[in-house]
């Protein structure tokens, strides 16, 4: 029996590119970044007002790992988690806790990650709450 199960667990390994069913097959942006948000680039996004980019601003770091999030603002100490998937290069965020943002929040961001760095860019008529500030630099 455990020979039979070895092979099956092999066949779907091989059927599905070396990702086994219901393992995780990680994503482009898994890893700890880190970006430095500025006011002006906080207000540039359109979804953050004086008062919250001036809360906001600051060194921040992000991991990315398992389809899970959290970000830290280096600063202040604020704190968001959550979940996200990523579909070609659109991330989907829910966040379950954020600084200023609901929990069950959702955004969505296109990325691009190019020698380790990081770009989120707003999808036109949809929230990307302000993850497209500034680039993110992958930290060892």
């Amino acid at each position: 029996m455990k020979q039979v199960l070895c092979v099956a667990v092999l066949l779907c390994v091989a059927l599905t590119g070396g990702v086994a069913f219901g393992a995780h097959a990680g994503s482009p942006i898994d890893g700890r970044w880190r970006a430095e948000m500025t006011r002006a680039g906080l207000l540039r996004t359109g979804e953050v007002d004086a008062l919250h980019a001036g809360q906001l601003q600051g060194p921040w770091t992000a991991q990315f790992a398992d389809g899970r999030f959290e970000v830290r603002n280096e600063r202040t100490g604020g704190r968001g988690r959550g979940t996200f998937s990523v579909t070609g290069n659109v991330v989907r965020f829910v966040f379950a806790s954020g600084v200023g943002i609901p929990p069950g929040t959702i955004a969505f961001c296109a990325e691009s990650v190019y020698r380790d760095r990081l770009a989120f860019t707003k999808i036109p008529g949809r929230r990307c709450v302000a993850w497209n500030a500034a680039a993110w630099t992958r930290l060892p």
